[in-house]
Parts: structure tokens; C-alpha cells; sequence
């Protein structure tokens, strides 16, 4: 728990024993019982707020394959065309273009497969 959480929670309990003390002993049950509700509202509350950051992070490591299968197709649209270009300059431009392409699909890849770790 928060120490936000801890010290409400200790006041409330220190309100509710010293509420004990000056009401009547029929009144015991009905201070427990609320003292109890507002702990478990405080744990339920606390419990929805992990699995929306669980499913948060879930949802975020899931892999994406349409921007894989994007990124796949736009680079070989953009190679056939810079390969057509490059081919007066020579293997070297060739195989520098298309390292280039390689260099963001890797890129690419290695960023999804760090956010499926994480």
C-alpha cells in the first residue's frame, strides 16, 4: 500500500476505535464492519488499478504484425525503384541503398521485440 493509503487507513482505524470507546458496545459490529468496508474499497480500488497498468502493458507488448507486413511492403516499394536508380552508380550505391532499407526493418523489428520484453 501507499503511505497515502497506509496512514487514512491508520486514521480511520484510530477514529474507529475511538468511536468504540464512546458509543455504546451494540455499536461494535456496525464500526467494524464499516471499518472493513472502507478497507476493502481501498484494496479494491488498488487491485483495478494493477490490472489496467497489466493490461496496459500487455496490450502495449503485443506484436503489430500489420505495421510489420506495412514496413515489409513499402520496402520493397521503395527498393525496386531506388535499386532502378542505383543501378548506374553501381554495386556499391546497390548494396548501400538496400543496406539502408535493411538497417529500418531491423530497427523496426528490434524496437518490437525490446517492447515485447518490457
Amino acid at each position: 500500500m501507499a503511505t497515502e493509503d497506509h496512514d487514512t487507513l491508520a486514521a480511520d482505524l484510530r477514529a474507529t476505535v475511538a468511536a468504540r470507546h464512546e458509543l455504546d458496545p451494540m455499536y461494535e459490529a456496525a464500526l467494524v464492519e464499516s471499518f472493513l468496508e472502507r478497507v476493502d474499497a481501498r484494496v479494491a480500488e488498488q487491485v483495478r488499478a494493477q490490472v489496467d497498468v497489466n493490461r496496459r502493458r500487455e496490450r502495449d507488448s503485443r506484436p503489430r504484425p500489420a505495421l510489420q507486413f506495412t514496413l515489409s511492403v513499402v520496402s520493397l516499394l521503395v527498393g525496386v525503384p531506388v535499386t532502378g536508380f542505383a543501378a548506374d552508380d553501381g554495386l556499391a550505391v546497390i548494396l548501400a541503398s538496400w543496406g539502408g532499407i535493411v538497417a529500418v526493418n531491423l530497427s523496426f523489428a528490434w524496437s518490437q521485440r525490446r517492447r515485447r520484453r518490457n
